[in-house]
């Protein structure tokens, strides 16, 4: 995939999904069920084994055939912040920080920018995260489909509901 992406003068989002135990026990997380990355009985012990991957992860996307390829490095996508816990994630992004910067250098061409995302709690609190870090990303996900509320607008606008779009299929209006 990277040599496809070289080929086509792509640069990658490399989006580390899945971490030991979970980071939020949805399926995408390579487990469904518990949070037991930072929390539970294991939750440290897959936190170390989490950082060795970003560890390795970083040694190999820092290689020169590979630096100016992936600019941007998820290293935890869609921890659950409420589950996990400030403390706990914020010390874990530290150490994650501080660990892909030793391997990477600091300032600009020096390694990726490392992209953390919200945890579901919104921009605004996240002001201020980790000030003196180098190059930190904050990403969200607004999913819309799955906020609880009926999700019945048609498809597409336009005045006429036959054409492209229309109602959603199995919807009923009353």
């Amino acid at each position: 995939m990277l040599g496809w992406a070289r080929k086509y003068g792509l640069r990658v989002n490399l989006d580390l999904h899945t971490i030991p135990g979970s980071q939020n026990g949805y399926n995408h997380s390579g487990k469904f069920g518990q949070v037991n990355f930072l929390n539970g009985q294991m939750g440290v012990a897959n936190a170390q084994r989490a950082l060795d991957y970003i560890r390795t992860i970083t040694e190999f996307i820092s290689q020169p055939e590979w630096k100016n390829l992936i600019p941007v490095f998820g290293i935890v996508n869609e921890a659950l912040l409420h589950t996990i816990g400030r403390p706990q994630l914020t010390s874990f992004y530290l150490e994650a920080h501080d660990m892909i910067r030793g391997i990477t250098g600091y300032g600009e061409g020096n390694g990726p920018y490392i992209l953390i995302h919200d945890g579901f709690d919104g921009v605004p609190n996240w002001a201020g995260f980790l000030q003196g870090s180098d190059r930190i990303v904050l990403d969200m996900h607004p999913y819309f489909a799955f906020d609880g509320l009926p999700n019945d607008a048609p498809i597409a606008t336009g005045t006429d509901p036959s054409k492209a779009g229309g109602i959603w299929p199995k919807q009923q209006h009353i």
